[in-house]
């Protein structure tokens, strides 16, 4: 389970298909990942954090996965 928040205050950026700046943490609290969210899943550019808060991916996401090479 996901926690999610959302940098920009104007819901309407939430709607279906549109891409807003967020982040998503885990049920603890602990960041999981911050950047593009669309739909509440990664899909832009942003970072991905292991659970001890080391940086693990830093690059592009598509649908909820990395797509393409770390930065």
């Amino acid at each position: 389970m996901f926690k999610h928040s959302i940098d920009e205050p104007n819901t309407a950026n939430m709607r279906k298909g549109k891409t807003y700046k967020g982040k998503l943490y885990s049920a603890n609290g602990e960041i999981l990942y911050d950047g593009d969210l669309s739909d509440g899943k990664p899909n832009g550019w942003g970072k991905e954090y292991n659970r001890n808060g080391s940086l693990k991916y830093e690059g592009a996401f598509r649908n909820g996965g990395t797509d393409g090479d770390s930065v």
